[in-house]
């Protein structure tokens, strides 16, 4: 009885922390500057890629050490046990075992599983189902359930987010 019980809370324990791992490792962040600009973070297996609010990468890293090498362009081609390619325009197309498509305008379509899309103006609409809207402003507005609002300045003066993936970033 007591064997079953320890298997049982073990199996659900390891389950739970399972799926935390998993959501932790495949998951996007959005940040949020005061003026209204977002950016967005999306986190994989051993690394993350900033794109911009146009789809275009801002930034990239490693979630581990290691040594760090570059390509005969001064590009980084290795970031721990990380390789990192690129396709003939210079952009990322490969990092570790994960690859990055464009679209036609070139901005950032699919990272990995991660599938982005883009609205008429060609603002980032949608990460992974979650819905991104913008105001009359041109401002982010909503980005899945969560809500940003603006003051008479035009200053980010408020969010509401329960789901905790919303980043208040202080311009600087």
């Amino acid at each position: 009885m007591a064997r079953q019980f320890i298997f049982r809370t073990s199996f659900i324990l390891f389950l739970t922390l399972s799926i935390n791992f998993v959501n932790g490792q495949n998951a996007f962040n959005a940040f949020i500057a005061q003026e209204g600009d977002v950016s967005f973070r999306i986190t994989k297996p051993g690394f993350f890629v900033h794109i911009s609010q146009n789809g275009k990468i801002t930034g990239y890293g490693a979630l581990k050490s290691g040594t760090i090498s570059y390509d005969f362009n001064g590009r980084v081609d290795k970031m721990g046990m990380l390789d990192i390619s690129y396709d003939f325009s210079g952009r990322i197309e490969k990092i570790g075992t994960t690859n990055i498509s464009y679209d036609f305008s070139g901005r950032v379509h699919k990272i990995g599983t991660t599938n982005i899309s883009y609205d008429f103006s060609g603002k980032v609409d949608k990460i992974d189902g979650q819905s991104i809207s913008y105001n009359f402003n041109g401002k982010v507005d909503k980005i899945g359930s969560a809500t940003i609002s603006y003051n008479f300045n035009g200053k980010v003066d408020k969010i509401n987010d329960d789901d905790d993936f919303v980043v208040f970033i202080q311009k600087i």
